[in-house]
């Protein structure tokens, strides 16, 4: 009972020095509560990235794995909205080090037959004429990084300046140029895991992978926070 009151009352005073409180439940000196990110947990299976079917494949034997956490929809489209456009950037490690937990729950068995010092995580990089202060994805990448112990690279690039996928059609989004990005060639001979925000068609992910592959790279796997 103490311990429970003394716990909120250094919330309360964490936030009258870094004022904050969880988007969702409105908890004060929480930049998002462990509680309402974890109820937005949809999602506990691997797919397979190239058909959906659960992993691993029937089909696609050799394919890499997708995982989504939630659905791009309510308070987990707002958080991810919180983290771009309101630079929160700690929802991001928040989200993220909820993803790394419920991988590490549900997934365990794969993720330890994984050797850490072979595997990455890449995340999807900004636009060149982003104006962002941090990439969100990178953000959400430290935050699994800090649960499953894999370290995070910033090996890829754009090739060429492109629109924002948010400014671009579904039909656009697919005709993505195959070669839109470049790996650093360090990360040959790695086992890569493309980290992005939301999977909406795919193709962003899939020329990453593509890239990655080409420089040498191991596809792994794939984590989104939702998936539209």
């Amino acid at each position: 009972m103490v311990g429970s009151v003394v716990k909120q009352l250094i919330k309360h005073f964490l936030h009258i020095l870094f004022p904050v409180s969880c988007p969702i439940c409105g908890n004060l000196g929480e930049v998002a509560c462990r509680e309402c990110l974890e109820s937005l947990c949809f999602n506990r299976a691997l797919k397979c990235f190239e058909c959906g079917l659960d992993y691993p494949c029937v089909v696609h034997k050799s394919n890499a794995w997708i995982y989504y956490y939630a659905r791009h929809c309510g308070s987990a489209r707002e958080l991810l909205l919180s983290l771009k456009y309101l630079n929160h950037e700690s929802i991001g490690r928040a989200m993220g080090e909820c993803i790394g937990e419920a991988l590490l729950r549900d997934h365990e068995k794969l993720l330890s037959s994984y050797d850490k010092k072979s595997v990455i995580l890449v995340p999807i990089p900004l636009h060149e004429d982003s104006t962002r202060r941090f990439n969100q994805s990178s953000a959400i990448a430290k935050g699994i990084s800090r649960v499953l112990g894999f370290k995070v690279s910033e090996s890829l690039h754009w090739s060429f300046i492109v629109k924002a996928q948010t400014m671009r059609s579904g039909k656009e989004r697919l005709a993505l140029a195959e070669d839109v990005f470049k790996a650093d060639i360090g990360i040959a001979e790695k086992k890569v895991i493309i980290v992005d925000d939301v999977f909406t068609t795919g193709t962003t992910l899939k020329r990453a992978l593509f890239a990655c592959k080409k420089a040498g790279a191991e596809e792994a796997g794939t984590i989104v926070w939702t998936k539209t």
